[in-house]
């Protein structure tokens, strides 16, 4: 299960604790996620990614998170 990073699910100023001097579009934010199927698909693991997920609710609410990862993993394994 591929968990996105803060900085991920939220833009950078709601963010309180991410600093002012990092520019965003500088970055590939999807590298870590691309890196870790890459190394899966080449060890034969399945790989559930729940960006899509926190991309399906508006703005960035983590104290909500929790039920979300929650819905979204028994509908993964529903499918399964």
């Amino acid at each position: 299960m591929l968990i996105p990073a803060s900085i991920q699910a939220c833009e950078p100023g709601v963010l309180y604790y991410f600093p002012d001097n990092v520019v965003m579009a500088d970055s590939d934010l999807d590298q870590p996620q691309f890196l870790a199927v890459k190394v899966a698909a080449e060890v034969g693991m399945e790989v559930l990614d729940l960006r899509d997920a926190f991309e399906s609710v508006p703005g960035c609410l983590l104290a909500e998170t929790h039920e979300l990862v929650a819905r979204t993993v028994v509908g993964y394994l529903a499918r399964r």
